[in-house]
């Protein structure tokens, strides 16, 4: 080859090269901007998400009943739904046992008249299952629009699966009570 040739080769081939990178590094640069610009239309989008899940999570809370009045059914649809929250999680209920205390004390002065007509049902449960179907099924009752608080709680691990051991307490009031426009029968939790 002439020196010439090889010359015009030696300038060729570097020049296209960088050619070649420039165009690669110019057609990265905008990937990255389209992923970037992707990423941050689902994030916000994932905010949204979060936002509505959490404003629907509230207003689920808003429409809690915190007392029902007392029935001769009350009992049999309260473990009517809690047979079907523990059959829809997978779990067995082992022992039931309930005992009727009274919210407030007669003599207490110092409390609105109406919470001393309110009676707090306790019910000492033991259920059976794996750990995520006890959890599922907490989860249901603590979700369930009846208000139910869950208190000596208590987690062992068994041949089978876990066991939970926890006391459930339910409000009545009195059948005869009506109830009033000025006050909601909700309960609001923050």
């Amino acid at each position: 080859m002439k020196p010439r040739t090889l010359r015009l080769l030696g300038w060729l081939v570097p020049a296209s090269c960088m050619t070649l990178a420039a165009l690669g590094f110019a057609s990265q640069t905008q990937r990255l901007r389209e992923a970037s610009l992707e990423r941050e239309r689902s994030s916000r989008l994932l905010e949204q998400v979060f936002a509505e899940r959490d404003l629907a999570a509230r207003r689920a809370l808003q429409r809690r009943t915190a007392t029902v009045p007392t029935s001769n059914r009350e009992e049999g649809a309260f473990l009517n739904e809690f047979r079907q929250k523990a059959s829809g999680a997978g779990v067995h209920i082992l022992k039931w046992s309930a005992q009727e205390t009274p919210v407030i004390a007669e003599d207490d002065t110092n409390v609105d008249p109406a919470l001393k007509q309110v009676t707090t049902i306790r019910s000492n449960v033991t259920v059976e299952g794996s750990y995520a179907n006890l959890r599922t099924f907490v989860r249901e009752l603590v979700a369930s629009e009846r208000l139910t608080t869950i208190n000596n709680v208590s987690w062992t691990r068994g041949v089978t699966g876990s066991q939970l051991t926890c006391t459930l307490s339910r409000y009545l009031r009195p059948a005869q009570t009506t109830v009033s426009t000025d006050k909601p029968q909700t309960v609001t939790l923050r």
